[in-house]
């Protein structure tokens, strides 16, 4: 089923600090409270990685975190719905983190999902 997928890039920010489990912690608070105002909830899968630029002179790049969301087609929820909600998620997580450097894609994607897979012999 066609649906789209959405990417936000976070970085410019001190890792040290902000770990994997922390920018999830924060997604997920983020996610519920726009849950309870709106009724759509929108996970993420975190990823961490490393931004390479020429413009970074040390040359080891620099650490970013990408959560990927997926809209499930088969639920009722509208996709304009479900980019306002995408946005507020990001807008509070962005404050969260007190305003790091981001970057969003949004893509159309063929989405299929299994609850259960029957082995044919």
């Amino acid at each position: 089923m066609l649906t789209e997928q959405y990417s936000v890039v976070f970085n410019g920010f001190n890792t040290d600090f902000y770990t994997t489990d922390y920018i999830a912690n924060i997604w997920g608070v983020s996610a519920n409270e726009v849950y309870e105002e709106t009724g759509i909830y929108i996970p993420g899968i975190i990823h961490e990685g490393y931004l390479v630029d020429e413009k970074i002179v040390d040359g080891l790049g620099k650490q970013v975190y990408m959560v990927v969301s997926t809209r499930n087609p088969t639920e009722p929820t509208k996709k304009e719905d479900y980019w306002d909600s995408y946005r507020e998620v990001i807008r509070r997580v962005r404050g969260r983190l007190e305003n790091p450097s981001m970057s969003i894609s949004k893509n159309v994607t063929d989405f299929y999902y299994f609850l259960d897979i029957e082995y044919v012999d």
